[in-house]
């Protein structure tokens, strides 16, 4: 009797460990409580949107953002399709930089490039942002051509990241990486045939059957995780942010992100000293997606300017050393002095399209140490690195004097 009184006694003392543990873990590990993935919904000619009227908690690690998304489905304030009198807007296509779900939305790109250019005009500036999480350069245009020409832009910006946006262009290269997984089937193209160029439409239906599974997926998994998975992600970001010996074989942040994210979403296949055929004909597609987005603007009469988004591996030294080291055997990187950025500045002079690579300030303003202008826990921007891109287009824009009844100072 004494030792079945003493085994419930035991179990008892068990049971409410466990759930102190788990009550612990739950306020003290990072967890999100929303993800921009989770709120893209298919569409049949953008791939996706983002879902109208929807409020979430990003939980980074270091921060919590608020994220919210307007009644048109853009992370946003809401605007009026008519352009009120006296005003200059300015049109902001990108991706999930630009959809900037790291930061505030007061602390964004979108916003702070409003503020820096306000000064400048005497008319109002407003700015409307139509970035996207995930969108290729081809989705961006195609947001230009279905509603974005609607609010009639006096200026589009666009944002290039060459870490992704070339593959996410090409058919062949999203294939080779991604099989037949709902980022190909729920991606439109544009590709090259004997005819000509043809548009290769969404798989609507799939994608959308696709989507409903993989969001139901993760959040049976996410929702209310168990405290082993809260122990599990509790330790990876314990080894992203303090690496060493506790985590075996992850030494580094260059390992760890090679650990988690695997190798071939680091970005860093555009960097290679030679580049290979398959990214020549991405570089031809993207080339014709940027004469198409020109033509656009060209008939809104808005001047277009393109600029770069660095990423943390192309500013951060360590990470940058360890990049390069890691694939000297496989694929020897020059991210120091990438062709990349040579062809993606020539592409834009030979369609007369206005370019700001915004690389060299990221390194001189970071001095080598990424974390300065990025968050190391999702590699996007932090707010220092929004307001850096926002004060370089301002000086930018304010040199080429786009806009009108410009101001002197």
């Amino acid at each position: 009797m004494k030792i079945v009184s003493n085994l419930l006694v035991f179990l008892v003392a068990l049971t409410l460990s466990l759930g102190m543990a788990e009550l612990v873990l739950r306020h003290s590990v990072p967890f999100q409580s929303g993800t921009s993935f989770i709120y893209r919904i298919p569409d049949r000619d953008l791939g996706w949107k983002l879902q109208r009227d929807t409020k979430y908690l990003n939980e980074l690690q270091e921060k919590t953002v608020r994220v919210s998304y307007n009644s048109q489905g853009w992370r946003d304030a809401e605007h009026e399709k008519k352009k009120p009198a006296d005003t200059y807007r300015v049109l902001i296509l990108g991706d999930s930089f630009m959809e900037s779900y790291s930061v505030e939305f007061e602390e964004s790109f979108a916003s702070l490039i409003g503020s820096s250019l306000q000064p400048l005009s005497e008319k109002k500036i407003e700015v409307i942002n139509f970035g996207v999480g995930g969108f290729s350069t081809y989705q961006e245009y195609l947001s230009l051509l279905h509603e974005g020409k609607e609010y009639e832009p006096d200026l589009i910006l666009l944002a290039f990241f060459i870490g992704n946006d070339l593959q996410n262009n090409s058919y062949k290269l999203e294939k080779k990486m991604f099989k037949k997984t709902f980022k190909v089937i729920s991606r439109p193209f544009l590709e090259k045939s004997d005819s000509g160029w043809r548009h290769r439409p969404v798989d609507y239906e799939k994608a959308k059957s696709l989507y409903l599974e993989q969001k139901e997926n993760f959040l049976k998994k996410y929702s209310k995780p168990s405290l082993l998975d809260r122990f599990a992600l509790w330790k990876i970001t314990s080894c992203f942010f303090s690496p060493g010996p506790t985590c075996p074989g992850m030494t580094s942040l260059s390992d760890i992100l090679i650990e988690v994210q695997k190798p071939k979403k680091l970005g860093v296949a555009v960097h290679k000293c030679t580049t290979d055929p398959d990214y020549m004909q991405a570089w031809e597609v993207t080339q014709e997606i940027f004469r198409r987005i020109k033509t656009e603007a060209d008939t809104l009469h808005a001047p277009l300017v393109v600029f770069s988004v660095p990423s943390y591996y192309e500013v951060d030294d360590s990470l940058l050393e360890e990049a390069e080291a890691h694939y000297k055997e496989t694929t020897p990187l020059c991210i120091r002095t990438s062709p990349a950025y040579e062809t993606l500045e020539n592409t834009l002079h030979g369609l007369g399209i206005e370019y700001v690579n915004l690389l060299p300030g990221f390194r001189q303003k970071s001095g080598g140490n990424g974390e300065l202008l990025f968050w190391r826990s999702d590699l996007h921007w932090n707010p220092e690195g929004h307001k850096l891109a926002a004060d370089s287009l301002s000086a930018f824009i304010a040199s080429r004097r786009l806009l009108p009844s410009h101001k002197t100072t």
